[in-house]
């Protein structure tokens, strides 16, 4: 699974941590997040295979890491 890396502090997470796009339903948070914000959001995991509880990131704040 593609890893992301945080370009700055997101929620508890710090910039730097190392996430993955979650598998799990998200219940329309990063909808909501787009619709207030204009921009892009996913819902991402700190478990590599997605299996975790998820967090929103704009897409504009995270890159992908080369792996």
């Amino acid at each position: 699974m593609t890893a992301y890396k945080l370009l700055k502090r997101r929620f508890e997470h710090a910039k730097g941590t190392i996430c993955y796009r979650t598998t799990k339903y998200d219940y329309g948070l990063a909808s909501d997040d787009f619709y207030e914000t204009g921009i892009e959001h996913w819902s991402m995991s700190l478990k590599s295979d997605g299996d975790d509880l998820c967090f929103t990131v704009s897409v504009t704040d995270m890159v992908e890491v080369e792996g």
